[in-house]
This record gives structure tokens, sequence and C-alpha cells, in this order.
């Protein structure tokens, strides 16, 4: 629970620290994790998946989501753990940009999380969704994550829904509707700073950014990609820093 707690304010590092203090508690003995709502012998590899994907840590995030998996597939787990590794594994996916093989890890939760567990149908429907976009599946990517913005709003699930925000935010200035964008971006950015979200705060401001400068208003873009470098810094973001310094670079360049 530390490691969600961490994860949810951005301080990846230290959530990686408590949930390998789990794994190493627990190994891969799933009976021993059952005795919670979300077994937590596979929890814990996801939120190891989780924290290494914002932290651009790769292939330890894809090794932690092939372990989750694994024990996902123990006979005595259910669709719970299962429905948890496929988000994991499709937030991963996502911010690597392979979109592909994230629809594919996450077309399967969709339909259970739209039942029983629709705790989680925001998360599994706006990676989706923004999978989508990005596949040129435009409008079921749009309706996915319109779906997902307004579930979270209706059973009032404001963990994350930052996130799911910006998500949305990205796929409208994907087509170009930037009023629409802005608005995701600035209720991203308000849901991220109320609950103390410094990653998804983060994801909010380079939103604002690409908007900015898609926009031609160079200066403001600039003043959210510096923003959002500085919290990246600070909360180990190493793909979102990289993405940040690009985008100034290539600013500063236009200029000269």
């Amino acid at each position: 629970m530390l490691a969600r707690a961490l994860y949810a304010a951005g301080r990846y590092r230290d959530s990686v620290g408590h949930a390998r203090a789990a794994v190493e508690l627990l190994g891969e003995d799933v009976a021993l994790g059952a005795h919670a709502s979300l077994n937590h012998t596979v929890a814990a590899r996801v939120w190891l998946t989780l924290c290494y994907a914002e932290m651009g840590d790769f292939e330890p995030g894809m090794r932690e989501s092939e372990t989750a998996k694994r024990l996902a597939e123990h006979p005595s787990v259910r669709d719970h753990e299962r429905v948890w590794w496929r988000i994991g594994l499709g937030r991963l996916l996502l911010v690597t940009g392979n979109f592909n093989a994230a629809a594919d890890a996450l077309v399967p939760a969709l339909p259970i999380c739209e039942g029983e567990f629709a705790i989680y149908f925001s998360r599994a429907a706006s990676s989706l969704g923004a999978a989508y976009v990005q596949l040129g599946r435009t409008q079921e990517g749009l309706e996915l994550l319109r779906r997902a913005d307004a579930k979270a709003a209706a059973i009032g699930f404001t963990y994350g829904h930052a996130l799911v925000l910006s998500l949305l935010g990205s796929a409208y200035l994907a087509v170009d509707q930037t009023d629409q964008a802005q608005d995701a971006a600035h209720r991203a950015l308000a849901a991220a700073q109320r609950w103390g979200e410094r990653g998804n705060e983060a994801r909010a401001r380079f939103l604002l950014g690409e908007i900015y400068e898609a926009s031609g208003e160079v200066d403001q873009a600039r003043g959210e990609y510096a923003e959002t470098l500085a919290i990246a810094k600070h909360c180990t973001m190493d793909h979102l820093r990289d993405n940040c310094l690009f985008r100034l670079t290539n600013l500063s360049s236009s200029q000269l």
C-alpha cells in the first residue's frame, strides 16, 4: 500500500523500494499473497511494472510484467489479478510506443472492467483508447477515452484521473481539436495538483507545452516544458525528461 501511495505521489523510486520489499517477503508464493482483496504477490510485480514505465526503465518493467503474468496464470488467482496485470503491461507498452501490443494486452481486460471491476475501467479504457488513437482508430479511441473520463467521474474515482485526462487531451490534440485538448489538459493539471500527483502533473504540463507549441505560442510552450523538466528530474521520469529536453532544443533551434 505504501508502493501504491508513493506511485500516486510521483515518488517512483521510493515506490519501487517498497514494492521490492514486498517481493522479497512474498517471493512467488501466490498463496501467501492471497490474504487481501488483491493478491499482493501479483500486485507487487504490477506496481514495479507501473513505476518502471513512468521512470523509463522499460527492460526491468517488462521483466516484472512477465513475472506478474506467469503468477496471474496460477489456478488459484482470480480475474482481479489478471485484470490488474494487463493494466500494468498496457501502460508500460503505451509509454514505450508499442501500441499494437498495448491494445492486445488491454482488450481482454475491458469487458471484465465493465462488469465486476468498474474501478479499473478508466485506467484500462484510457490506455486502450490512447493506443487506438495512435494506431489510426481515432474515433474508437476517443470514445473510449471519453467513457473513461465519464466513468471515473460517475463513481467518484479520483486516483490517477489526472492521467486519464492527459491521455484524453493528447488524443484531442492528435485530431487538431485544440480547445478540447486544452480543456482536458487544464483539468488534468488541476486534478494532479489537488491530489498531489506530481508525476501526473508533469504529464499534464507536458501536454500543455505541446498544445502551446502547436498553436505557435512558443514562450508559453517553453515555460510548460521547463516546469515539466524540473518535475521529471525530481520524480526520476527519465523518458519524459528526455522528451522535454528534445522539445526545448527544437524550440531554441527554430528561433535561430
